[in-house]
């Protein structure tokens, strides 16, 4: 396992990075998992990925920050080798070598199965979880209007690179049975059909969602498991006819594969679309959505409550499905990408992350604006090894990630640079199965791997979720 301390300081912005053309050091370590609810990955072998690849790196441009040995007394041991499957070159792009697909660990029986599982990424993303033994794994989570029912959840295991499942499907009767308990309650239990409904399909259990730019990862401090929780702050377009949306929060625990409601409140006026960003200092969750401008506020872990406030005085101004989020540790602030149909560049959006959320700026880059990402085809997360933010768009510009710089003082100009994409999986050679239209966080930043890590998949229902998955290198 990661040593605890040298974890928690990749998350928080303040790991050490060993100097170009250096092997990092530590011990040898493998880690085996079934998935939590006890069964193997479809009887694939799950044995963990070798270690000891020499990880010395260009930086391709980006500028690490930190110090480069363990003198300083804290007793933190320097992070350990990567496996060998991970690139060695800022920007280069690699197929994780994934013994199964998506697909091997998917329950193809019952009426939420009528749709496959080419329809799981419609408008619907993951997230990264950093807790989840030494190097992690990828969530893959969604479905929802006009796609799908099933609410499983599946989890690329980068320990064992295989996929497995971790939260079974809720089965039901009929496709009736689902939109009725959506928009009616779960009996006995019975709830109005609006916002103070938490949409679910069985006790606790929500129902499948577009869940687009919102899914993230409680720390174990939050979450009372070693490995963390996945956390669905707000959910949209829940149901395939139903389509509904609430502001109540659900939680699964890594380890335990059971859904459980969170929040004791709803965000109020949540509606399709949507981002939600964490600020792991404050252990706060905000939730971001152009369609409910007249709402403020943040969902408080330590109490599972959404705190609101007053309407902002500038709303966010996009098109609900292109809405993008990241907080931003160096400046402790939130920043929100997003922008209109048909706009020639994406609008930056930032607030200060120890207000209320109410006063919002504009950025703007000395280099000029960046571009757009369509109906989810982008990503936005936090570097904290080089104090940058990172955007990717697969809309326009597939082979490059840019790298953002945000001044001491944010309301000056930002700046940014672009480093090309290159290697065997470049994302526009991508195309068995060719990727879906949506992607959001199903592109997230493994810090532990100093990667982008990807979960491809299918939009077209002659395509099943292939689950490959790709390792982009973005920190040397």
């Amino acid at each position: 396992m990661i040593p605890g301390s040298w974890r928690t300081a990749v998350l928080l912005g303040t790991a050490t990075i060993a100097p170009i053309g250096c092997t990092q050091g530590g011990a040898d370590e493998s880690a085996t998992s079934s998935g939590p609810t006890g069964e193997s990955s479809a009887g694939v072998d799950t044995a963990s990925a070798s270690v000891g690849a020499d990880v010395s790196s260009s930086s391709a441009g980006i500028t690490t920050s930190g110090t480069t040995d363990d003198d300083d007394g804290t007793g933190d041991a320097p992070p350990p080798e990567l496996p060998d499957w991970v690139p060695t070159e800022v920007g280069n792009a690699v197929w994780v070598p994934m013994t199964n697909t998506l697909q091997d660990v998917w329950v193809a029986e019952g009426a939420q199965a009528a749709s496959g599982t080419a329809v799981l990424s419609d408008y619907s993303g993951g997230v990264y979880n950093p807790y989840y033994d030494a190097w992690g794994g990828l969530y893959v989570h969604g479905g929802g209007h006009a796609a799908s029912h099933d609410n499983s959840v599946f989890f690329a295991n980068l320990n064992t690179l295989a996929w497995e499942r971790h939260g079974d499907p809720t089965v039901l009767g009929s496709l009736e049975e689902y939109e009725d308990r959506i928009m009616y309650g779960v009996p006995p239990e019975a709830f109005p059909d609006d916002e103070t409904n938490p949409r679910e399909v069985d006790v606790e259990v929500p129902g499948s969602a577009h869940t687009y730019d919102t899914l993230l990862v409680l720390p174990p401090s939050i979450a009372g498991d070693p490995r963390g929780a996945l956390i669905r702050p707000v959910s949209s377009a829940v149901g395939i006819m139903a389509s509904r949306s609430t502001g109540f929060s659900h939680v699964m625990l890594a380890s335990g594969g059971v859904w459980s409601r969170w929040s004791t409140n709803a965000f109020p006026g949540w509606g399709p679309g949507g981002s939600c960003a964490l600020d792991p200092t404050r252990m706060q969750i905000w939730p971001i959505n152009v369609g409910n401008s007249n709402d403020s506020g943040y969902l408080d872990l330590a109490t599972r409550t959404y705190v609101l406030d007053e309407p902002p005085f500038e709303g966010f101004s996009g098109y609900p499905d292109m809405v993008y989020s990241a907080y931003h540790a160096a400046r402790d602030i939130v920043v929100v990408a997003t922008h209109h149909e048909g706009a020639p560049a994406t609008t930056f959006y930032w607030f200060d992350a120890g207000t209320n959320g109410v006063t919002r700026q504009i950025a703007t880059f000395v280099e000029g604006d960046l571009p757009t990402a369509h109906w989810g085809q982008g990503t936005l997360v936090d570097i904290p090894e080089t104090d940058q933010l990172l955007w990717y768009t697969r809309d326009t510009s597939p082979d490059v990630f840019y790298g953002i710089t945000v001044p001491d003082d944010p309301s000056a100009p930002w700046s940014w640079t672009s480093i090309a994409i290159t290697g065997e999986a470049m994302p526009s050679t991508v195309t068995d199965p060719p990727p879906p239209s949506s992607m959001y966080r199903r592109m997230d930043y493994a810090p532990q791997l100093r990667s982008l890590i990807w979960a491809t998949g299918a939009s077209g229902g002659e395509f099943h979720f292939g689950g490959r998955v790709v390792a982009i290198r973005v920190v040397p």
